[in-house]
């Protein structure tokens, strides 16, 4: 294919792009930048021959036009339609890891009711456009239109499994919604959750404990102390593996968090540690 050096005022973004999902201002950019000053723009911008839509590129294109450049390399396609270019620039994104579950959510959520392209599609087909499981596709979309939108800024890009810099991975986003749904949390003790998972590195079990204990009665302040008074006796309990061990071999469980969920459920006065 032909690499053609386009004015950047000629090349245009789609209303639905993820630019408009804040990325501008992405930390990311700023990297792009950087690398595009020391090396210069190796993987061309890919744009539709008959509008010059950017189908992969947008932050290349923001990057770009940052540092003051008139023109930037791009290969034209053809016979592209919106539905096309939207898939293609998810799969970019999802194999890169450059994107997250809420965008995506975002994306397929308006892919299905035909509000990004006029067109609808069904679950299954965007599974196997983008390489990824209905089951995925279905989460992301409850993602994005289930968790409050001030906390969109915290969820982790698409794949990452680790928390970083305040990010939320997909894991643990899950468990906050299914602890909304499961102890019908409202919307002011969900945000003493949130802020609460992102502060104290709360993992997906200790959510989960947290809306249990909730269940039983307890506010979500309370639950939350009772999960930090969890983590301290787990620590404690460390030391005194043979205590653990058989605790572990009594309720047929292998992790501290796991005991802990069978003995609220069991509420076993004679559980002593």
């Amino acid at each position: 294919m032909e690499i053609q050096q386009v004015s950047v005022d000629n090349l245009r973004v789609l209303d639905n792009s993820r630019i408009r999902a804040g990325l501008s201002a992405d930390a990311q950019v700023e990297e792009l930048m950087k690398s595009l000053k020391q090396v210069g723009m190796i993987q061309p911008i890919t744009a539709r021959t008959k509008d010059n839509a950017v189908v992969c590129g947008n932050r290349r294109l923001i990057a770009a036009k940052k540092l003051g450049w008139k023109t930037v390399p791009v290969i034209f396609m053809n016979d592209v339609d919106d539905k096309d270019m939207f898939l293609m620039n998810l799969t970019e994104n999802i194999q890169r890891k450059e994107i997250s579950s809420i965008e995506i959510g975002r994306m397929c959520a308006g892919l299905i009711d035909g509000s990004l392209c006029g067109e609808k599609l069904s679950l299954g087909e965007i599974a196997i456009r983008l390489g990824e499981t209905d089951n995925r596709i279905r989460t992301c979309i409850a993602i994005f239109s289930k968790l409050p939108k001030k906390y969109h800024k915290h969820i982790a890009y698409f794949g990452g499994k680790k928390r970083t810099d305040g990010k939320l991975p997909e894991s643990t986003v899950r468990a906050l919604i299914y602890a909304q749904n499961q102890a019908s949390l409202k919307n002011d003790d969900f945000d003493i959750l949130v802020e609460a998972t992102v502060k104290n590195n709360l993992q997906p079990s200790q959510i989960e404990i947290v809306a249990r204990l909730v269940l039983r009665e307890m506010t979500v302040i309370e639950a939350l102390e009772e999960v930090k008074s969890f983590r301290l006796l787990g620590m404690k309990l460390i030391i005194h593996k043979a205590s653990l061990e058989r605790l572990y071999k009594r309720y047929k469980v292998d992790t501290f968090s796991n005991l802990v969920k069978e003995l609220i459920e069991e509420q076993d006065p004679n559980a002593v540690f």
